[in-house]
């Protein structure tokens, strides 16, 4: 912490304004060297973005840096310091999947450079007639087009490449620069940046600027269209796991206990029904989108999180749509080898694909005009479509496959459950402190329970699946009460 408060403290001794910078150019004599940074300084854009935006087509693009944003491989590649391979990780994998993309932002390279560069700046260092040198922590394939079309006698002399973008980092601005002028050379100069990242140059010129200017922005590449999941991750639940957590790790583990533990094609079942979720979801999200931007303008405190006004704009629900419709194709396909799948669908295999695919879809569409309903009542009225909701998904997916009476009451008093502690929520409550798992049990248990009771269903407890639903609900009941277990103690001494 202290290190880091030394860092900040010496970063605004370097801090100038503009006026003060053009007393600093105007008062150097002789060969000292003024060193000036590219991105966001001598051009007011960022390069590396500039050249990832201008790949095309642009949601080839998005897919690769969008998984990249997911998978964040950076993370294992530098644990300590993820500037250190993030761009270049980025670039490498863009170059590789359009290699066409190098040639592209040669096209684009001369008007680019026009269009942003920072022209006060520009002309302060040919006024001056000091030896000007650019260096940057961007790529040289991009940076040298530009700085060639500017027709000026500015050499890169720091930049990096494919190969050694991560050993430059690591090295640092300062000592690369060093390394090309020398030393005394340096010290004798101007340095000019805007990035804390240069504080190692900074502190070896005489001369030191470390200056923001307004006119540069950082506009990040392959935000749009927003790729399924993104918007989840990004925008709706920021903080949460949820798609592992409640995707994967809820909704469908119970479809596997429900549809794929009964199906005698258990693999192909899990397959099938994993490309569905995945679709489900993807549809889900417009949903989630809607519910954000009309919270925004029509709820007191809508509860939705920051990044909606930096990164909303970016989710594209046609996108989504189509998403969801080419991840059902290979479910719908599969489905037709699950041993599980309703009689209803007859035909040979296409026609029978085109029907699975056609009531899946006819569900998404469902569910989201529910959502749409939802998206648009006060919130206390909201309790009526939520149950709709909360039942689709787990429920809707019997359109498609067929399962044991239990797997069947398992759907129902898992949507109940979850639906509970969204109306406790609704009305004032804490929906953190309804033990939707205990429930859940108590629920199962009991409708079981009548209809063993009730004589018209004979052998109910005689089934595997049965003890295997219910031996679930229970280990996840039993995990809960050490949360919940507290409540259920009777209270100790006589009461005053």
């Amino acid at each position: 912490m202290q290190g880091a408060m030394a860092n900040m403290k010496l970063a605004d001794d370097y801090r100038v304004n503009e006026a003060q910078l053009y007393s600093q150019i105007d008062s150097l004599k002789g060969d000292e060297p003024v060193i000036v940074d590219f991105d966001e300084t001598l051009w007011l854009r960022n390069s590396t973005e500039a050249f990832l935006s201008n790949v095309s087509p642009s949601i080839w693009v998005a897919f690769w840096l969008q998984l990249l944003g997911l998978i964040r491989p950076w993370r294992w590649a530098s644990p300590h310091n993820h500037d250190h391979v993030r761009d270049w990780i980025r670039v490498c994998v863009v170059v590789m999947v359009a290699p066409w993309s190098v040639w592209q932002w040669k096209r684009v390279a001369a008007t680019k450079a026009k269009d942003y560069l920072n022209r006060p700046l520009a002309e302060a260092l040919k006024a001056s007639n000091q030896p000007v040198f650019v260096a940057s922590y961007g790529f040289q394939f991009v940076i040298q087009p530009m700085l060639d079309a500017l027709s000026v006698s500015w050499p890169l002399i720091v930049a990096s490449t494919l190969r050694s973008a991560p050993s430059l980092r690591r090295q640092g601005k300062g000592a690369a620069v060093a390394k090309q002028l020398g030393l005394p050379a340096v010290q004798r100069g101007l340095s000019i940046t805007d990035s804390k990242l240069d504080l190692d140059l900074l502190a070896m010129t005489r001369l030191s600027a470390l200056i923001r200017w307004p006119q540069a922005k950082y506009i990040q590449a392959g935000r749009k269209p927003m790729l399924p999941f993104v918007y989840l991750k990004k925008v709706k639940r920021p903080t949460e796991s949820y798609f592992t957590r409640a995707i994967l790790g809820h909704d469908y583990l119970l479809l596997l206990l429900v549809f794929s533990a009964t199906s005698s094609t258990p693999i192909a079942s899990a397959i099938c029904l994993l490309l569905f979720v995945l679709s489900y979801f993807t549809a889900y999200e417009v949903g989630y989108y809607e519910n954000d931007r009309l919270g925004i303008l029509h709820e007191a405190k809508p509860k939705v999180s920051k990044a909606f006004s930096e990164l909303g704009d970016n989710f594209v629900p046609i996108v989504a749509w189509i998403f969801a419709g080419l991840l059902a194709i290979p479910a719908a396909i599969l489905a037709t080898e699950v041993n599980g799948l309703r009689q209803s669908f007859v035909g040979g295999m296409p026609a029978n694909a085109m029907e699975v695919w056609l009531v899946f879809m006819g569900l998404l569409v469902a569910v989201r005009l529910v959502f749409a309903w939802f998206n648009r009542l006060p919130e206390m009225g909201r309790v009526v479509p939520m149950l709709i909701l909360q039942g689709a998904r787990s429920a809707g997916y019997l359109l498609l496959f067929t399962t044991s009476l239990v797997g069947i009451l398992f759907c129902l008093t898992q949507a109940l459950s979850k639906w509970i502690p969204y109306v406790v929520y609704r009305f004032g409550g804490s929906r953190a402190l309804v033990p939707n798992h205990l429930i859940n049990l108590l629920l199962l248990l009991s409708a079981v329970g009548l209809l063993s009771a009730s004589g018209q269903v004979n052998g109910i407890w005689d089934h595997w699946h049965t003890w295997l639903l219910l031996g679930y609900s229970a280990l996840r009941g039993v995990i809960e009460l050490r949360k919940f277990g507290v409540y259920l103690k009777p209270y100790s001494g006589s009461e005053s």
